[in-house]
């Protein structure tokens, strides 16, 4: 990361950065960071693509620009950031590669480049769309770009009472 206030999402060169624009977002006075990230598919599939699908894909990427709110102080801030700077480093990504259709879609470089951000993200907003040649990003193209809202409405530091977390009684375990 490019500690001068730039994130980079390694291996990209692809900046996350400051516009310089603020504004309040449900009491919070978020600063807006600039997002613009471009991934092949068959970097977001990863080794889990078989050798004919990675060759159809070669040429396909997703690109994503939109902006995200970020909020430097308030409630849940930095724990937030505890979050995810220690997600980052325990590779919590690790976990989402072994989710069919979540797995290694890059999302372990894009924690890692948030694991970088100093506040927590009020408002994201992002258009994602299939960019390249070819058979299939013809395919995809069709299905036009997809927008991605997401707002947090509420923040609380308060503790999560023990119930959420326990094993309802009547849980069993199946064996085969």
């Amino acid at each position: 990361f490019d500690v001068t206030g730039v994130w980079r999402i390694k291996d990209s060169g692809v900046p996350i950065k400051p516009t310089g624009q603020s504004k309040v977002i449900d009491g919070a006075k978020c600063d807006e960071q600039a997002i613009a990230l471009t991934i092949s598919m068959t970097e977001m599939a990863g080794s889990q693509m078989p050798p004919q699908a990675a060759e159809m894909m070669k040429d396909v990427k997703v690109r994503m620009d939109g902006s995200a709110w970020v909020a430097k102080s308030g409630p849940g801030v930095a724990e937030y950031i505890a979050f995810q700077s220690a997600s980052a480093k325990q590779s919590l990504s690790t976990l989402t590669r072994a989710m069919p259709g979540i797995g290694s879609m890059g999302l372990d470089r894009i924690m890692e480049s948030f694991s970088g951000a100093s506040g927590l993200a009020y408002l994201t907003e992002l258009k994602m769309e299939i960019e390249g040649g070819g058979e299939m990003a013809g395919m995809l193209k069709q299905f036009g770009d997809l927008k991605f809202t997401n707002r947090v409405t509420d923040v609380s530091t308060a503790p999560l009472p023990d119930e959420l977390f326990a094993v309802p009684s009547d849980y069993t375990v199946l064996s085969k």
